[in-house]
């Protein structure tokens, strides 16, 4: 299963996100291109445990039928999800700047994610091994560049 442990999967990853521009027109959403890659930051900083949200309460309700979406082997369908409040991003922002970012944090999960993410917390869903945290990541940002058309 692709997951931001394996190199393949990164070099692919990498590939989809420098396939992008600045002028890429998203296929579903209201974030523009910029945003989205800084949300994908966000989101994959969370997961090196940087920030720790505090977890949201209907998360322990809804986590035994929804955790297993992030680590299993098929791509996210839902299209137009609530975005939760830390990782919205409604400001403009540099689309170079952006990418740089998340292409860094990419890098650093992949060869540090081992242990950061030991003590991660997903806001909604809880904790979650490195193994399943890689493939969740792989997964959000796969959704993400397909939205791109990528």
């Amino acid at each position: 299963m692709k997951n931001l442990f394996d190199k393949e999967s990164i070099t692919e990853i990498k590939d989809r996100i420098n396939g992008l521009s600045a002028s890429s027109q998203p296929e579903w959403g209201r974030m523009e291109v910029a945003q989205v890659l800084a949300h994908c930051n966000e989101v994959l900083k969370n997961s090196l445990g940087n920030p720790i949200p505090k977890r949201l309460l209907t998360g322990y309700l809804v986590a035994p039928f929804w955790k297993h979406k992030m680590y299993n082997d098929q791509p996210y369908k839902i299209r137009n999800n609530p975005t939760y409040k830390t990782f919205k991003i409604e400001d403009c922002r540099n689309f170079e700047i952006e990418r740089k970012s998340l292409l860094s944090t990419i890098e650093d999960f992949h060869e540090n994610g081992h242990v950061k993410s030991k003590n991660a917390v997903h806001p909604l869903l809880g904790k979650f091994t490195p193994e399943q945290w890689a493939i969740g990541q792989y997964k959000h940002l796969d959704h993400h560049l397909r939205q791109f058309g990528l």
